[in-house]
């Protein structure tokens, strides 16, 4: 209908110029395109076409407020979107770009709000890579050069998943989340913080419901590093009084805790409790052995063949003056036997037990050996009614001379009843 061809020469000005300088407020439009048949599916109502490298539509906003660009859609089914930008042949570069924002203080460089109370599954912003071939293409790359958070989620629902990850890979090494923190030095690389009003449920729960019986496991660990030596691999700190580690394992059969330590050389223990501010109650303690028929509360086994001198378990009173401390105290409460000792070797040896006075200053009457028995009186009260001791007659190296003493309580006193000396002579 209007045709304004051959500006093959315009280098300034512009093919159509419409200005209005009114001061008047009220709504109109400078310019209408209108087509107003529902059935034209197939009229554009306005097509720009530029073949050179130069920008096709350009909008001159100078308003302080307003919109620049504003879409009135009453599309109630819209597929392609109410935008539709193709992008066919781009290669390199960047389909949608909102650039210059280094003015923004407040606000927001795109703000997408929906406030539809239906109920229906749906996304607010889709982003897909369609093509499973495209495997280096990463669907959201976010990049903060500022000391700030890189990726907030505010989500305001008393119920509902704040960040909800649904992964069909069915093999992944570097993880389904995986936080790269490689130039990391101090602070915390995953943080879980301000669960102040937790009262039940957890800060972290990883569940499994898996039947296969291949070997895994659930939560792994590593400091990879063998020169990280101050490096702990896993820190549990409880300032209530509350269980610190609890290990609910409800197989019938299988290991609640298992430790593979390739240490050659330890001398604090593979296992190390240290208790050093602990005056009452119990170091360690395993409880509630009440259906043990068969087996052992504790079972310590060696099958190595090396004839050096060891003890499979050691108790040490270290201080002199700590007269009161028993390295090792039994109580049987049935009629049953208090302890057994089994030797299984073929020889003519049978049980050895060895007593030590590691006296550096050896003489003539030192116990080396005491074996008490201890009842109650017809009150109640507990006294010592024996023992028997073995003591030193003569130190000297090469003579050494030995005694042994069997004391027996009579008439409420203590009586050495009797006492072989080292030629065997009784007394």
């Amino acid at each position: 209908a209007i045709d304004i061809p051959d500006l093959n020469l315009l280098t300034t000005g512009q093919a159509i110029n419409i200005v209005s300088n009114a001061p008047d407020v009220g709504t109109r439009t400078l310019v209408m395109i209108d087509q107003t048949h529902a059935s034209a599916t197939g009229a554009t109502v306005l097509t720009l076409h530029q073949d050179s490298t130069q920008r096709t539509l350009f909008i001159n906003h100078d308003g302080a407020t307003g919109s620049a660009i504003y879409v009135d859609a009453e599309s109630t089914t819209q597929t392609a979107g109410v935008v539709d930008i193709d992008v066919a042949v781009l290669t390199t570069g960047t389909a949608l770009d909102i650039g210059n924002a280094d003015l923004l203080t407040t606000g927001r460089i795109a703000n997408f709000v929906s406030n539809a109370p239906d109920v229906g599954t749906r996304a607010l912003v889709q982003i897909t890579n369609d093509n499973t071939l495209a495997t280096g293409a990463t669907v959201l790359s976010l990049q903060q050069d500022a000391v700030q958070v890189g990726l907030f989620i505010d989500h305001n629902g008393a119920t509902g998943i704040s960040l909800s990850i649904d992964s069909e890979a069915t093999t992944q090494t570097a993880g389904v989340v995986d936080i790269d923190v490689a130039v990391l030095t101090t602070g915390t690389a995953l943080d879980i913080g301000n669960a102040d009003l937790l009262t039940t449920g957890r800060i972290a729960n990883f569940v499994s419901n898996a039947p296969d019986v291949g070997t895994r496991a659930l939560v792994q660990i590593t400091n990879d590093n063998t020169l990280a030596t101050g490096a702990t691999v896993l820190s549990l700190q409880q300032d209530a009084v509350q269980v610190g580690l609890f290990i609910d394992h409800n197989g019938a059969t299988g290991i609640s805790l298992s430790i593979d330590s390739e240490a050659t050389t330890q001398t604090d223990g593979v296992v190390d409790i240290d208790v050093a501010l602990l005056t009452t109650g119990t170091a360690l303690d395993i409880g509630n052995c009440d259906a043990l028929t068969t087996g052992y509360g504790i079972r310590v086994v060696e099958n190595s063949s090396s004839a050096s001198s060891r003890a499979l378990v050691y108790l040490k009173v270290d201080n002199t003056a700590a007269t009161g401390s028993k390295p090792l105290s039994l109580e049987q409460d049935s009629t049953g036997r208090d302890m057994d000792v089994t030797n299984t070797d073929p020889g003519t040896l049978g049980v050895k037990i060895v007593a030590i006075h590691n006296s550096a200053s050896p003489v003539l009457g030192d116990n080396i050996l005491r074996i008490r028995a201890d009842g109650n009186s017809s009150t109640g009260v507990q006294r010592q009614y024996g023992y028997i001791q073995f003591q030193i007659e003569d130190a000297t190296n090469t003579l050494e001379d030995g005694l042994f003493e069997i004391n027996l309580i009579e008439a409420g006193a203590n009586n050495l009843a009797a006492y072989v000396d080292s030629t065997g002579q009784l007394f």
